[in-house]
Order: structure tokens, then C-alpha cells, then sequence
């Protein structure tokens, strides 16, 4: 059986940076197991009861991976939107599988963008502190 679960957490990076909150939003409504959470804090929340604080550290391989150099494209800058021919612009990209991903503009060299594909936060380790609000069965 598994449990509905409605959630506050902060991301931090593992030196203790920041990255993103929903304290001010709605909580995070998700199914253990759905896949919906990264799958080791899916697992670490396994059991968890409302009204607990949980911190969990994810390393890079339990979070979004290493970073994958092959991972880099090099594409001529006139395939790009005008809007995102800049360094550090972000984009959606379409592969010939129909996935869609998120490419960050990590170079611009005469007429070529280099394209990072990795996620943002691929190599890094993270530290979630969450707070369970809810917990229901199914």
C-alpha cells in the first residue's frame, strides 16, 4: 500500500547554497513510489509520519548523476531562438524520440553555441530538509 504525502522541503546544495523552497507555495503532493520524487528521497521519506522533519543527503549518483561531458553539444548559433543566443540562457530541446530537455548556452564561439545537456544540478550533492504536512493511505 502505499501513502498520498503533502510536503514542504528546501534543496540546498552539499556546501549549504540555496537552491529552491516551496515554503511560500503550495505544498508538494506526491505518491511513494509514483516516481514523481528523485528515488532515493522517495525511499529516505518511506514511513515518515506528519508532523516530522526529515534531512536527507543525496549524493550525486543518488540525485541527478554525474556530469556527462557527451553530454555538451555544439550546434550552429542560427538553429537557436534569438532570444537565448547569449551565454547562460536556458532552452527546450526536442530529440527524434520526442523527449524534451533542458540545455543551458555554455558557450558562443563565432557562429556555434555549445549546449550543455546535463541537469543543472547533475554532479552535485544535495541536502533536502523536509517537513511531512501529510500523510494518507491509499
Amino acid at each position: 500500500m502505499s501513502r498520498r504525502l503533502a510536503i514542504r522541503y528546501t534543496l540546498y546544495l552539499s556546501d549549504g547554497t540555496e537552491v529552491e523552497n516551496n515554503l511560500w507555495e503550495a505544498p508538494l503532493v506526491y505518491r511513494e513510489g509514483s516516481g514523481e520524487l528523485l528515488p532515493a528521497l522517495d525511499e529516505a521519506l518511506r514511513g515518515i509520519q506528519p508532523g516530522t522533519t526529515q534531512r536527507v543527503e543525496l549524493s550525486a549518483e543518488q540525485a541527478y548523476g554525474p556530469r556527462d561531458e557527451d553530454a555538451l553539444q555544439t550546434v550552429s548559433l542560427f538553429e537557436l531562438p534569438t532570444e537565448t543566443r547569449h551565454e547562460g540562457a536556458m532552452l527546450t530541446v526536442g530529440d527524434d524520440a520526442g523527449h524534451y530537455l533542458q540545455a543551458r548556452v555554455v558557450k558562443i564561439e563565432g557562429e556555434y553555441a555549445t549546449l550543455d545537456l546535463n541537469h543543472p544540478l547533475a554532479g552535485q550533492d544535495l541536502v533536502f530538509e523536509v517537513d511531512v504536512l501529510e500523510a494518507e493511505d491509499d
